[in-house]
């Protein structure tokens, strides 16, 4: 009788463990969108805002860059980029569908300063973006205050 209730007890704390394990229905909705199929107006209101970078991947040697204070703000119009709260760039910018590597995607340009960054998906408040040439470097930014 004993052995009995001893694994009832049991029973009844592991049942208990599970139940309070269970995952909560009012968790936040996990976003995962790969933006080269979207339209622009899709793409752009996920884009737009301020992005902190945090690092960089791939090159030609595969290296990883690190951006310790560095943001990039997105707008429909412009990009601006600050290091350490000093603006490095600030430029106009237009969006155009797949060239060179970015077959579907949209890329975030200035012809003239060289700026050619394809807007490559949204994975909760990660934002990925990618050089639109060779030996690219493909960037992980994180959605600023």
């Amino acid at each position: 009788m004993k052995h009995f209730s001893i694994y009832t007890i049991a029973l009844a704390l592991l049942m208990g463990l599970l139940v309070s394990c269970s995952k909560s229905s009012n968790n936040p909705t996990k976003t995962n969108i790969n933006l080269s199929d979207t339209t622009l107006s899709v793409t752009q209101a996920y884009t737009t805002g301020k992005w902190k970078i945090i690092y960089a991947t791939g090159g030609f040697i595969n290296q990883q860059i690190t951006f310790p204070n560095s943001y990039l703000t997105i707008s429909k119009d412009s990009l601006l980029n600050t290091n350490n709260d000093t603006i490095a760039y600030h430029l106009p910018i237009t969006w155009v569908r797949g060239s060179f590597y970015a077959d579907s995607a949209f890329v975030i340009t200035n012809s003239n300063y060289g700026i050619d960054y394809i807007a490559l998906s949204i994975t909760n408040d990660t934002l990925m973006l990618s050089d639109n040439h060779t030996e690219a470097l493909s960037y992980r930014l994180i959605k600023a205050n």
